[in-house]
């Protein structure tokens, strides 16, 4: 079951500010997964460092992982890191956050741990200053035309934003 009070912008703030400033490693558990507050990703060593530290649990990565830069973000840069060690996912997501100060991430973070929680978005390994680790899905992203294709309205039996059983346990978490 869905529990409303694990969205918590308040602790992502409480980190920032009450967290040691002057640690980039500070670590707090925030909606049930780490977040670094202070570490910013800037280079591709400190993209294969945060894929690590957030999904191998470990401060050591190989410069043998791989980065694959992804086109569709709007207004975030995404990255597919490749190659890691965790039993079940060897390739992640690593978004960095774009639009500073148009997008509250603290609420934005919140919503998507919860949606991930309860399996409406990709898992999500954790945070960082600029962003979050998700699992990677093997797809084709869509672009903004294909986005204004989709059939929101369910009128088509076939349309996969249709699915019934989904409809019904997303409306239970609302």
């Amino acid at each position: 079951p869905f529990k409303k009070d694990t969205m918590a912008p308040s602790e992502y703030i409480a980190a920032c500010e009450n967290g040691d400033k002057k640690n980039e490693f500070y670590k707090v558990i925030v909606d049930e997964r780490p977040y670094f507050p202070f570490f910013r990703v800037e280079n591709e060593d400190s993209i294969r460092l945060v894929a690590s530290l957030l999904v191998d649990d470990s401060p050591d990565y190989s410069p043998d992982l791989a980065i694959t830069k992804i086109s569709g973000g709007i207004t975030n840069q995404l990255y597919r890191v490749s190659g890691l060690q965790h039993k079940s996912h060897t390739a992640v997501l690593i978004r960095l956050f774009g639009a500073e100060g148009m997008i509250d991430r603290h609420v934005e973070n919140a919503t998507y741990a919860a949606l991930a929680r309860q399996g409406f978005a990709p898992a999500y390994f954790g945070r960082f200053a600029n962003g979050r680790v998700e699992q990677w899905l093997d797809a084709k992203p869509l672009d903004v035309r294909e986005l204004g294709l989709l059939d929101t309205n369910c009128t088509s039996p076939r349309s996969s934003s249709c699915s019934v059983s989904s409809t019904a346990a997303f409306t239970r978490i609302s």
